[in-house]
This record gives structure tokens, sequence and C-alpha cells, in this order.
């Protein structure tokens, strides 16, 4: 375990059980997440599906249907 984690472990254990079963649910969520994006991605079907979703992203981008939601530049 590294330091950091065992840092907000330790920070954690000072909370209410409440609020570190919540805690705990969002790591096991995230890390469960991750897994499941792991085996997507492992999937040889998977590069044909990115490919096909960032050719729809281009052509978006290319007919102007998209909107600059960057929030750094403040608008």
């Amino acid at each position: 375990m590294t330091e950091l984690l065992e840092k907000a472990i330790k920070a954690a254990s000072r909370l209410s059980q409440e609020q570190q079963d919540a805690i705990a649910s969002e790591i096991l969520a995230r890390i469960e997440a991750d897994a499941r994006w792991d085996a997507a991605l492992a999937d040889p079907r998977s590069d044909r599906l990115l490919k096909q979703l960032a050719d729809e992203a281009r052509a978006d981008i290319a007919r102007g249907d998209v909107l600059d939601t960057d929030p750094s530049q403040g608008r």
C-alpha cells in the first residue's frame, strides 16, 4: 500500500461509520469501473468501435456540430 493511500485510510478512519462506508463504496465502484474498462479495451472488437466513435466525433467537428464547453474559456 502506498503512503498516500495509507494517509487517506487513516484520515477516513476518523470519520463516522456512514462516511467511511460511503468512501469505501466509491473506492470499490472506481476499482470495478476501471476493471470493466480494462476488459472492454482489451477486447479486440473495441478497436473498431473506438475508431467509429472517433470518426463520428471528427465528422461532428467538421460540420460544426459541437459546442466549446471548455470552462477555461469563460463561456
